[in-house]
């Protein structure tokens, strides 16, 4: 039993701050990237100030213990959002819908996400569809079976479509890159940040966990602190 505590110990330790990394929708990174403190990843929301003014994605694709063939797994994770002096989130949208939110997402490129790629190849993007987290200040937790019911394309697309269903179970059977996006309106992919630069926000990562069971039939699952 020792050897099985230090190996999910090591797996839990396995991804660093600097594989995760942030981009707004066309696939330029704002001009604070995450960073590691002792038990969370933080991604601060850029400001209206900022050339580069919104967080689209949040991702890596350093960590084989969290891509590859998903399909079937489970998704969890737990985060924090902490503000400062009372932020207002904001959308690079006018459409109406959805507030500023996180979800989850995967898609089989490692290259950083822009908006006109996913466009043009849909089926390699997916993001939860009802699992969603409205942005606020505090503690939550996010998790998706990694199955048809459950995610969508770039394009609106659900897997639970018939004619969307092979390409998602082919999509999550070779993940390439996994994490958050950030959008709202009628949008998942828009980007947030704050409209003031005399206040701030952060998102901190507190543990993202695949976990292979269902697919495999035995624990394996790797979490990033």
């Amino acid at each position: 039993m020792k050897w099985i505590a230090w190996a999910l110990m090591l797996s839990a330790f396995s991804v660093l701050a600097e594989e995760w990394h942030a981009v707004d929708v066309w696939g330029y990174a704002p001009p604070r990237n995450s960073y590691k403190e002792p038990r969370a990843v933080v991604a601060p929301f850029p400001d209206t100030s900022s050339q580069i003014s919104s967080m689209a994605f949040l991702t890596t694709t350093n960590a084989p213990e969290m891509t590859g063939n998903l399909y079937g797994g489970t998704i969890t994770t737990e985060f924090e959002i902490r503000t400062w002096n009372s932020p207002v989130f904001f959308l690079h949208t006018s459409t109406p819908g959805l507030p500023p939110n996180v979800r989850l997402f995967f898609t089989t490129t490692t290259q950083p996400y822009r908006v006109d790629q996913a466009n043009r190849n849909e089926t390699a993007y997916w993001w939860t569809w009802g699992e969603w987290v409205c942005l606020a200040p505090g503690r939550y937790r996010l998790q998706a079976p990694v199955a048809a019911g459950w995610w969508s394309d770039a394009l609106g697309h659900r897997a639970s479509d018939p004619a969307y269903s092979p390409a998602f179970k082919a999509a999550a059977s070779q993940v390439r890159q996994i994490g958050f996006s950030f959008g709202g309106g009628y949008f998942f992919d828009v980007g947030v940040g704050v409209t003031d630069p005399n206040t701030s926000a952060e998102f901190r990562i507190l543990f993202y966990r695949v976990s292979r069971d269902r697919l495999t039939g035995r624990g394996n699952q790797a979490t990033v602190y």
